[in-house]
């Protein structure tokens, strides 16, 4: 039957009073996992880090936690998580990673550990790094569209061995729920676990947000009205007044 007999044949029918019955077509599946269904913290305890004695003397070592979590705060198990150490946003070897791929346990965690150059540093690795600076490390859970992946990062500082640092500064912790969320979304900002020195205790939480807004207490909420990276920025103080400050990148999509 040609094209225009059965038009004219589904005329005649409905004309006739015959119902036609359209089907609608089954979207199809979606592929691969989606970071806009889960939440990334990242955290490394301590954020200060000394470089080694000598060329041949590595520093000291920060210890690296990644969770992954579900849209439902449920932990995400056996997801793939790539970490690099940055500099200015370029990929470095300007500290030793202990592992660059990694999976998540049963927990939804990840663990690995980041040691500190020797001084003098090694070059090329640190050539644009100085000492006293930072260096940040990005994770990313693989798995999803390389050009569209959420990357979550945490900054360590290093310094010389023979800067003295005050004992017993507060360690700051804290987790950001849902990231990525999209806009005008409401985003948990969670102290988790923030401690200050033997015998001392925080006593303020202040959070700062890259788009001009400040808020304090322990657990706050905020909303982005635009699409974008923000950072927001904890800050905890100790009853004699030491600080330490922790940031995390937040996503916001539209």
């Amino acid at each position: 039957m040609t094209k225009g007999v059965k038009l004219f044949t589904l005329a005649v029918g409905l004309a006739a009073g015959q119902s036609c019955t359209v089907h609608q077509a089954e979207a199809p599946p979606l592929g691969g996992p989606s970071e806009f269904a889960q939440s990334v913290t990242m955290t490394a305890t301590p954020d200060t880090l000394k470089l080694g004695s000598s060329a041949t003397a590595r520093g000291e070592s920060s210890t690296v936690v990644i969770d992954v979590r579900g849209p439902d705060g449920s932990p995400q198990a056996g997801r793939a998580v790539r970490l690099d150490v940055t500099i200015g946003g370029l990929v470095s070897d300007c500290g030793t990673l202990a592992q660059h791929d990694l999976f998540t346990s049963s927990d939804g965690r990840v663990t690995t550990v980041i040691t500190a150059p020797g001084s003098p540093l090694p070059q090329p690795e640190c050539s644009n790094f100085s000492p006293g600076g930072s260096v940040t490390l990005m994770a990313r859970v693989t798995g999803s569209n390389y050009q569209t992946a959420v990357f979550h990062s945490a900054s360590i500082r290093m310094i010389p061995s023979s800067v003295i640092t005050t004992p017993g500064v507060p360690v700051v912790n804290f987790t950001v729920f849902p990231n990525p969320a999209s806009v005008l979304t409401v985003v948990a900002f969670t102290d988790a676990g923030s401690t200050a020195g033997p015998g001392r205790t925080i006593t303020s939480y202040r959070w700062d947000f890259s788009d001009g807004a400040t808020k304090t207490g322990p657990a706050v909420t905020h909303d982005f009205i635009a699409p974008g990276n923000y950072m927001a920025t904890l800050t905890v103080t100790d009853d004699i007044g030491q600080q330490t400050s922790k940031s995390a990148v937040v996503t916001i999509t539209p």
